[in-house]
């Protein structure tokens, strides 16, 4: 029923429904639902959308109790607390999703939506479907009270409507320069072009250009880094979208570079200004006295974007707003970028990171470095990139680079994802809107935190002693990943946490597990005095309460599950592995080395503009400490993981490969052809090899499990263990059930088969399934040699098949076509297919019935020839392909 009365509406979208008022005389009187720059909230000092109300009548009418509303089908969404208009006389209430008195608890839709004046007996005293808006142009009654609506270039919010404006809405093109922005030598002359009937108005200072602004009329000659804003002006249209250019006089650039233009009173007005201390502020982020910088204020920017080549990456107008804890009290304070649509593009589309796929942002960071800002500059982003490819955790990507803001050369920073909600769906497939995000002690970021208290409240009943306890634990958490994560800050001995800087997510799934994040860790690697010998197991396992940085429900979740055998175990030998493996000494003194040189030839520029660090000398200092912590770091862990554990004997195993492939210990990725690593004698350990693509895992050398490819042993003195791999596949994707059939209910049927073309068994926890389907295989997730295992959107439709059916949730493959993915522990690539419903693909699997299947698991997957139609409707899951069926399996074998 709701579905039909929004189809009846939708045609008269266009038309304002005005019905009977229950409040003589008052009107929604004028909308501005994309409000980048026009006028600030005098509360919240944001730049919100808002609804302005009009009393037409003589007497002042309260609105008390009544209602605002962006939905037909919840009437009394916001209750109006305060609301005494005068005869004659305007309101403003801001939709801002920020409910106060004045606030509303929803935002309006730039591309159109209901909204309504509501009595508080549910009544309608006005309402409209108002069309799609254009950045500040606002939508309203011209005049005042009156049936037409208009748009209004110059919107008059809490002021009288114009008599005239536009039925239509209608924005010049933008200037044109003649010359793109980018890297110049000594001088550049540049000329501005326009339509016919429009003048040009320009800026110098990063100011939005208005009518009040310096009128174009000759060439500009540039002898120095430059920021142009320009915008056309002509009666009875929207004034253009701003133009802006870059021009960077001889600048030489050993980084990418950032450049920002913005308003400068945005950012450096007492009153409203984003990076001062100023006259406007709040207290808080370790400041005692009122500070702007506190406030969540968001500005328009331009941001540019120069690769090192000189290319023009990327342009985006967004919104700025400083980012970061107490780092805010520096001087070169952090920023957050955000796409949003009403400033024109709703993300940015751009491959910011070359170490990972993701192509699109929501937002992103200039990050200060924040403790580390006034040390290294690189401290926090070499710290992850330890752990990349090594371990299991989520991580920001890390690219330094040079930031100009309105051409004033403004330093070194670092782009970094931003950790919300999108940071889920970028890294991991996962819709915005079902990401459980919390920080800290389980404050909600985005989403709920109900799963997250269960498990907590578990905890404190329990005893993960016992195996079935720690079953559960292992289902509403991604313990591997908890493991890397506590070793990883645990090395990094970072003194600004448990307490603080955390982070944690989980898909709002059934099945869904939480996974911990990685970030703001710059208190470790030797920033602090005793930051090398600093004891951070015993810190992170302190059971005392303390207000910071290790109260006693940060500890909790680590100190619950060091009771479990299995898991104290896992965390012992996995700990010792990284030791040898990915924190090993010379591995990271050449990370230090290749991150410092990166910035070397930049910081002399660096210092002299912000006097941080104290010199050259000062810096090369601060890195020389860097290497000292890589060097002995992991002696100092060694005597403190002993004595936490009362452990003595640790012995020498010789781990090796041969052929393409690489062994996990402890779940720890080893270095291939591997030196000996150190191991506890008296606890078991477990091995597992991974083939690389185009190959496959034979035989463990010296041990009699070779049939397995994960395997669990003792260490004994001087053992020496290899792992054997040859040419050939191992598990590739081996049938795909795309788009069964044309109907409402199709991807109900979806599946996509894997297939062991390997000689042993190999147990996939941990590996990972990407592309439209975002899978990542639990335990017990084994397929034996020439077996298979099916990956369903509903796996109650092939339970009654002979192989393991696994569900991967709310997915879907395309029916267009993508590349499905399947990757190893550490993200390493295995098997991948890219089909699509092209003619070159079998054409009867679109639709008709028929799955895709593989010919031949030694050929190319990625080519056409190599895939066929099934040779029934509904495919042959968990059968070779292309045998008929013995028997039809109830549900998935139909052709209705």
């Amino acid at each position: 029923m709701r579905q039909r009365f929004i189809c009846f509406l939708l045609p008269v979208i266009f038309a304002p429904l005005t019905l009977a008022l229950s409040h003589e005389g008052v009107v929604i009187n004028e909308i501005l639902a994309a409000n980048t720059s026009t006028n600030l909230d005098n509360r919240t000092y944001n730049f919100g959308d808002w609804v302005e109300l009009y009393n037409s009548s003589d007497e002042t009418q309260d609105l008390r109790g009544s209602y605002l509303t962006d939905d037909p089908f919840d009437l009394k969404k916001w209750r109006i607390l305060r609301a005494r208009i005068a005869p004659k006389s305007h309101t403003l209430i801001w939709a801002d999703d920020a409910p106060s008195i004045d606030h509303s608890n929803f935002k309006m839709n730039q591309n159109g939506e209901f909204i309504a004046l509501v009595s508080s007996d549910g009544e309608i005293i006005d309402s409209l479907f108002y069309p799609a808006q254009m950045a500040d142009v606002s939508y309203g009654r011209s005049p005042d009270a009156s049936p037409i609506w208009r748009f209004f270039n110059t919107p008059t919010p809490d002021a009288p409507n114009a008599a005239t404006g536009e039925l239509q809405p209608s924005r010049l093109a933008a200037p044109v320069a003649s010359a793109p922005a980018g890297f110049y030598d000594r001088r550049l002359n540049v000329s501005l072009s326009a339509g016919p009937d429009a003048e040009i108005h320009y800026t110098l200072d990063g100011s939005l250009p208005t009518l009040a602004s310096p009128l174009y009329q000759r060439r500009f000659i540039f002898l120095k880094t430059s920021v142009l804003r320009a915008r056309a002006f002509s009666s009875g249209r929207a004034p253009s979208p701003v133009l802006t250019r870059t021009y960077l006089i001889d600048e030489e650039a050993t980084l990418p570079v950032v450049s920002l233009a913005a308003e400068p009173d945005h950012f450096f007005d007492d009153r409203i200004g984003i990076y001062v201390e100023g006259t406007n502020g709040v207290t808080g982020n370790c400041a005692d006295e009122p500070r702007n910088w506190n406030r969540d204020w968001e500005r328009p920017v331009s941001v540019e974007f120069f690769e090192i080549d000189g290319s023009v990456g990327f342009t985006l107008d967004a919104g700025v707003k400083i980012y970061g804890g107490c780092s805010r009290q520096r001087d070169r304070r952090s920023l957050a970028i955000f796409a949003r649509e009403k400033y024109g593009a709703s993300e940015l589309n751009y491959p910011l990171f070359s170490d990972k796929p993701i192509q699109s942002f929501q937002s992103f960071v200039l990050r200060n470095s924040g403790n580390d800002a006034e040390h290294t500059l690189i401290r926090d982003g070499l710290m992850q990139e330890t752990v990349k490819g090594q371990l299991d955790i989520d991580i920001q990507s890390f690219r330094p680079a040079i930031v100009f803001l309105n051409g004033e050369y403004w330093g070194l920073y670092n782009i970094r994802e931003k950790i919300n909600e999108h940071y889920a769906a970028s890294n991991h497939g996962v819709p915005p809107d079902q990401v459980d995000l919390l920080y800290n002690d389980r404050k909600i970021f985005s989403g709920e935190k109900d799963h997250y208290e269960a498990l907590r409240l578990f905890l404190l009943r329990n005893n993960l002693a016992d195996p079935e306890a720690y079953r559960w634990v292992k289902d509403q958490m991604d313990v591997n990943e908890y493991i890397n994560y506590q070793i990883a800050q645990i090395y990094f001995s970072n003194s600004d946490w448990p307490g603080n800087n955390l982070k944690y997510w989980r898909p709002r799934t059934p099945t869904g597990r939480w996974r911990w994040i990685l970030f703001d860790t710059d208190f470790g690697f030797g920033l602090k005095d005793n930051g090398i010998s600093h004891n951070t197991l015993s810190f992170a396992l302190d059971p005392n309460e303390s207000e910071w940085p290790n109260p006693s429900w940060s500890t909790l979740l680590f100190r619950s599950l060091m009771k479990n055998e299995e898991f104290r175990n896992t965390f012992i030998q996995r700990f010792t592995v990284c030791l040898g493996a990915a924190f090993e000494p010379g591995r990271v003194i050449d990370l230090v080395e290749s991150f410092s040189a990166q910035i070397a030839a930049e910081m002399p520029r660096h210092i002299a503009r912000w006097d941080k660090p104290d010199s050259v000398r000062d810096w090369e200092s601060k890195i020389s400490e860097m290497r000292s912590f890589a060097r002995v770091r992991p002696r100092v862990l060694i005597r403190y993981i002993e004595r936490e554990f009362d452990l003595t004997d640790r012995v020498s195993t010789e781990v090796s490969t041969i052929g393409g492939g690489r062994v996990y210990a402890a779940g720890a990725p080893l270095f291939n052809k591997q030196n000996p690593i150190d191991l506890y004698a008296e606890i078991p350990v477990t091995l597992r090899a991974v083939a690389h693509t185009g190959s496959r895992f034979v035989k463990w050398q010296t041990l009699d499990q070779s049939g397995e490819d994960t395997i669990t042993f003792t260490p004994n003195s001087g053992q020496s263990i290899t792992a054997v791999f040859e040419s050939g596949p191992s598990i590739v994707i081996n049938e795909i059930h795309y788009h069964p059939f044309v109907g409402n209910s199709n991807q109900d049927y979806e599946f996509i088969e894997l297939f062991n073309a390997g000689v042993t068994q190999v147990d996939l926890e941990g590996y990972k399934l990407s592309g439209g389907v975002n899978f990542i295989f639990p335990q017990n997730s084994t397929i034996a040699p020439g077996a298979y295992l099916i990956l369903a959107k509903n796996p109650l439709h092939y339970h009654r098949l002979d192989c393991p059916v696994l569900s991967w949730g709310d997915d879907k493959l395309a029916n267009e076509g993508e590349v499905i993915r399947l990757l190893g522990p550490m993200g390493e690539l295995l098997d991948s297919v890219y089909y699509n419903s092209s003619s070159l693909w079998p054409q009867n699997t679109n639709g008709a019935g028929y799955s895709l299947s593989l010919l031949d698991p030694n050929s190319d997957r990625n080519a056409p020839n190599n895939w066929s139609a099934s040779p029934t409707q509904g495919g042959t899951p968990g059968l070779i392909n292309f045998q008929e069926p013995p028997t039809k399996i109830q549900d998935w074998m139909f052709h209705h």
